[in-house]
């Protein structure tokens, strides 16, 4: 998990003049691969929300630092909101 949260944080970086969707589409690659090489291991149900919610903070962290006016990925249905920009989430329900 900490590996996979160190690349997540260098994908998402405050820094980045990358758009919403170039990111989602790194973070896309990386979460998918993730799950395929851990999804079939136990119960990964807990830990998958876990990075599910570490990945839309990076988000929000990562808008908030564009623009001073409040974020629309942090607020009520910023999963959605996510999704619909084509953000992959890891699976919480076998």
């Amino acid at each position: 998990q900490t590996k996979l949260k160190n690349k997540l944080r260098d994908i998402v970086k405050h820094r980045t003049s990358n758009t919403l969707g170039v990111l989602i589409n790194k973070v896309n690659q990386v979460l998918r691969g993730w799950k395929h090489y851990f999804g079939g291991i136990g119960y990964p149900r807990g830990v998958f929300f876990r990075i599910n919610g570490f990945v839309v903070n990076r988000f929000y962290r990562w808008h908030r630092r564009l623009s001073q006016r409040r974020s629309k990925y942090l607020s009520r249905g910023a999963y959605e909101k996510l999704r619909q920009a084509g953000l992959e989430y890891l699976p919480t329900t076998r």
